[in-house]
């Protein structure tokens, strides 16, 4: 049985600084209030089956920095 989930790569500059502080911060409040707990990917990528989640967490990062979100069947 496949699923959907929804994938959302991101890079926010390490220049200035303050960009990435305060994307994990907003980040971490987001993930909260949709109860996603765990640790994010070392990689800037986000897998979630929530669409309105990776499109919150899109449009966060293009906020600070450059994103992309796919759209994936599990097979």
């Amino acid at each position: 049985m496949s699923k959907t989930v929804y994938i959302v790569d991101y890079d926010i500059p390490t220049n200035p600084a303050w960009r990435r502080v305060y994307f994990y911060k907003k980040l971490r409040k987001l993930r909260t209030s949709h109860d996603l707990t765990g640790k994010l990917s070392t990689q800037s990528v986000l897998i979630v089956q929530d669409e309105e989640l990776a499109k919150a967490v899109h449009a966060l990062a293009m906020e600070y920095g450059k994103s992309n979100i796919y759209k994936a069947e599990t097979i």
